[in-house]
């Protein structure tokens, strides 16, 4: 049996890249997943490849970056398994130009930080309590060395970035972990949501 057997995992952000490849990963490690992203065409297409390899998959088009998005994801998946057990939280975008500080627009700042910043909490938000109900559970939001390190990527998604990496470090219920390449720096906050405990890690590539 795989380490994820029988667990219901989202996966946000899942259409391609990283995402697509956690997604494959968790499905080969026994997960139920749920994937989602706004690339309604490729997502499908992700999730009929991992069906046809004999894996349990369903693709939701959403806008991760609104509450809507967020809670209809988890809503699928209560719907099809009746419970969460984790998520990956992948969905994130930069300025499309790679502008400068004093070049990116109010616009582009905005796209940035909903889907990057704003996404990763409305997502945690909605997948919290959920995970307090199953008994507890994980969520590992993808960071990036563009939040730690001045200089990688423009600076609207640096800016997003540093924001996921204290998203992850605390909150109710939540223990965060950060860590970067070899070597990593834990930045722990314990609570409990509900007397439940619910994990939380920043993964940074």
């Amino acid at each position: 049996m795989g380490l994820l057997a029988d667990k219901v995992i989202i996966v946000a952000g899942a259409s391609r890249g990283i995402g697509a490849a956690a997604a494959r990963l968790f499905a080969e490690e026994g997960a139920r997943v749920v994937l989602g992203a706004r690339s309604s065409d490729e997502l499908a297409k992700l999730a009929g490849q991992l069906t046809a390899d004999g894996f349990d998959a369903v693709a939701v088009t959403v806008d991760l970056s609104t509450s809507a998005g967020a809670e209809s994801l988890v809503q699928a998946a209560l719907e099809r398994h009746g419970r969460l057990n984790g998520a990956y939280l992948n969905a994130a975008t930069g300025d499309e130009l790679g502008r400068r500080l004093t070049e990116i627009t109010e616009d582009s700042w905005d796209t940035v930080q909903g889907l990057t910043l704003r996404g990763t909490w409305l997502n945690l938000r909605a997948q919290i309590p959920e995970l307090a109900k199953a008994g507890g559970g994980a969520i590992v939001i993808a960071g990036s060395v563009a939040g730690l390190v001045a200089g990688i990527g423009d600076s609207s998604y640096q800016a997003a970035k540093a924001g996921v990496t204290g998203l992850a470090c605390g909150g109710p219920g939540v223990r965060g972990t950060g860590s970067s390449g070899e070597r990593r720096r834990p930045r722990r906050h314990s609570d409990r949501w509900r007397g439940r405990h619910v994990r939380a890690v920043s993964a940074v590539a």
